[in-house]
């Protein structure tokens, strides 16, 4: 078994997960997170869950999550993530679903607050970025590690709202950017590995440039494209919707009835400062955008 810490968890898996970081000695054990590769059997009908989708399906025991001739996963309350790969499934890809799908359900059922989003320490204060795919989250966050701040998390977002101060904990020190990002920021894209096979986007190492400790959330910024960049506050009654559509429970369909969810969207809005940021369809903007960003936080 191989032994990993990531999100505040420590996770020991019969996959290897390259990138994330290995559990320091000694390790917790029994690990938070048991992931191992099996049969996962049973799963339900829409009319036997609590709710489902096309590729998941919400249960007591936990959730079940599918990809048509690829993989199928089981997450229960416990902990443990059982996933089962159709035949010829690619290690990397394996990965990819189990980093990105699996452990992110185990967070949510652990009671953790999950965002797709971005997020960068600048100096001891985390600044997250949410937004639709191609908002920029990632490339802004990868702009604002090329100045010297730290990487906190890429894609999913994982925030502890159980003290006075909603803690972010660190996911892994590697960003996943767009090749037209890369070079527009000066890095060279065929130098990265692809995050998948057959995927566009390039895998940034960022272990110098990467905080391994939980950081207080100081500032959340959504994204959006427009024509001028500008930023302006959000309302508390704003700020809650954006949290409901760019978190992780929305996409599983079991928030409208959860008030433990709400009661922290609603924490989250009143607590922390969030900012529409509207970014210009221009990445050579991102440094400049990155610059505001840092001003912001800073003051």
């Amino acid at each position: 078994m191989y032994s990993y810490a990531a999100y505040g968890l420590t996770i020991s898996s019969s996959i290897a997960l390259p990138g994330l970081p290995v559990c320091p000695l000694p390790c917790k054990s029994p690990a938070d997170v048991v992931i191992q590769r099996g049969r996962v059997g049973g799963v339900p009908t829409l009319s036997d869950s609590i709710s489902g989708g096309d590729d998941f399906r919400v249960t007591p025991p936990g959730i079940f999550l599918f990809w048509r001739d690829i993989a199928t996963i089981f997450a229960s309350y416990a902990g443990g993530i059982i996933i089962e790969p159709a035949s010829g499934t690619n290690g990397r890809l394996l990965r990819s679903i189990i980093v990105g799908h699996g452990i992110p359900v185990v967070l949510f059922l652990k009671g953790r607050f999950v965002m797709h989003a971005s997020a960068v320490a600048v100096g001891r204060q985390v600044a997250v970025f949410m937004g639709n795919p191609g908002a920029g989250k990632s490339t802004l966050a990868l702009a604002l590690c090329s100045f010297g701040h730290q990487l906190v998390a890429d894609d999913i977002v994982s925030v502890d709202l159980q003290d006075q101060t909603p803690l972010v904990y660190p996911a892994y020190p590697e960003i996943n950017a767009w090749p037209e990002a890369l070079t527009a920021l000066s890095y060279d894209p065929a130098a990265h590995e692809e995050v998948a096979p057959t995927a566009e986007k390039r895998i940034v190492s960022l272990q110098e440039n990467w905080v391994p400790t939980p950081q207080p959330l100081h500032r959340i910024y959504m994204l959006e494209r427009g024509e001028t960049t500008r930023m302006e506050d959000l309302s508390p009654g704003d700020a809650f919707l954006a949290l409901t559509h760019h978190s992780f429970h929305t996409k599983l369909h079991v928030g409208d009835e959860n008030p433990v969810y709400f009661s922290q969207c609603v924490q989250l809005a009143r607590t922390i400062p969030m900012r529409r940021l509207t970014v210009a369809r221009s990445l050579e903007q991102m440094r400049a955008v990155a610059h505001r960003i840092e001003l912001d936080v800073e003051h």
